[in-house]
């Protein structure tokens, strides 16, 4: 390898990824074209909040951190809505 090449990255080093961050990263993927982008990937962050606070192997016991940073995602999420409604960029749906 020369000092400009760079290792190849392999298909398998993806599914090495937890399934919640592949989903994440997919989900962020989702938004490069959105035009309420920062909307878009606020929601990618509720999601992937949502799963470690509320899924996968520890929902029986549940960590008060990951649940106030799941609760923080969704006032970011809230907020950003209510900026891109004003804007005229999302739809009010009420």
């Amino acid at each position: 390898m020369t000092a400009t090449s760079r290792p190849s990255k392999s298909r398998s080093s993806t599914r090495a990824l937890p399934t919640q961050l592949t989903t994440a990263i997919s989900l962020y993927y989702q938004c490069r074209n959105v035009g309420a982008k920062g909307v878009c990937e606020a929601l990618a962050d509720v999601y992937y909040a949502a799963v470690r606070a509320f899924g996968g192997s520890t929902q029986g016991k549940r960590d008060d951190d990951l649940v106030k940073e799941y609760q923080d995602k969704v006032a970011i999420y809230n907020k950003l809505v209510a900026e891109a409604q004003a804007a005229g960029i999302l739809w009010r749906l009420d």
